[in-house]
């Protein structure tokens, strides 16, 4: 019973981060339309920052930040985190993707849930 306690909850710990990726990109999204301006998220191995890159140096500055998550107990698997060549994608006014559509794969281990993101913004979990 305990082995399956612990794949139980290494199972619900990657969904879960999965629904808050969702729900984040879906507030990043949100925030651009409401802005009308573009907003970016960079993804790293531990988490993530929403941020409006005013300077276009593609990077967070003072006062750019929208919000970061830092991802506890499992991590975002970077070599299957893919936006054309870009480990980021963009929001624009629109709510719409502003360069490729792509994914980003959570992971604990061999469990695995995939964030999809395609160009009109559309956001699935798989």
């Amino acid at each position: 019973a305990v082995p399956n306690f612990i794949a139980w909850r290494n199972n619900s710990m990657v969904q879960s981060a999965a629904f808050n990726l969702k729900a984040d990109l879906e507030k990043a999204k949100l925030d651009a339309m409401k802005k009308k301006d573009f907003i970016r998220i960079n993804f790293r191995s531990d988490g993530y920052d929403a941020f409006y890159d005013i300077n276009q140096n593609n990077s967070v500055d003072n006062d750019e930040l929208a919000f970061s998550r830092k991802i506890d107990g499992l991590s975002i698997d970077m070599s299957d985190t893919v936006f054309g060549a870009a480990k980021y994608t963009r929001f624009n006014s629109r709510g719409m993707v502003s360069g490729f559509s792509g994914h980003i794969t959570l992971k604990n281990g061999d469990i695995k849930r995939t964030v999809t993101v395609d160009r009109v913004g559309r956001i699935r979990i798989s």
